[in-house]
């Protein structure tokens, strides 16, 4: 539980450096009930977060959903159903790959790293923040 409070707080860090503009966009693949995002939503207002997960997982998000009380930004927050195997994929400014290229042998890492990069629009930087434990 500790190492991801940290792991949050550092994302937070990174991300409060890159996020100068009013509004983004940001993608978390494989972001599970969305307890990070929802947190990140918290110190980010503005921002707008899609968690892009598998149907079984997006089905259930409901259940983990927090209240209005505590996090009054949730609204910010939609979950789609995705494949980070398959090349169509959510676009967003942000893409987050938390605790997922670890678990994959290296064809497949670069699959997903291909995917994610194809997203991005034509002569837009790579804002791509790689975390995991």
């Amino acid at each position: 539980m500790m190492m991801m409070m940290t792991m949050m707080v550092m994302l937070m860090m990174m991300m409060m450096m890159m996020m100068m503009m009013m509004m983004m966009m940001m993608i978390s693949y494989s972001g599970g009930t969305g307890a990070m995002v929802y947190t990140l939503c918290q110190y980010y207002p503005n921002m707008k977060i899609t968690v892009c997960e598998m149907q079984s997982v997006v089905d259930s998000v409901h259940h983990f959903t927090p209240s209005l009380e505590d996090c009054a930004n949730q609204p910010n927050v939609s979950f789609v159903v995705g494949d980070i195997f398959q090349p169509d994929l959510p676009k967003a400014e942000l893409y987050v790959l938390s605790r997922i290229l670890h678990d994959w042998p290296e064809e497949k890492v670069n699959l997903i790293l291909s995917n994610v990069f194809k997203c991005l629009p034509s002569g837009e930087r790579l804002n791509m923040i790689l975390l995991h434990s």
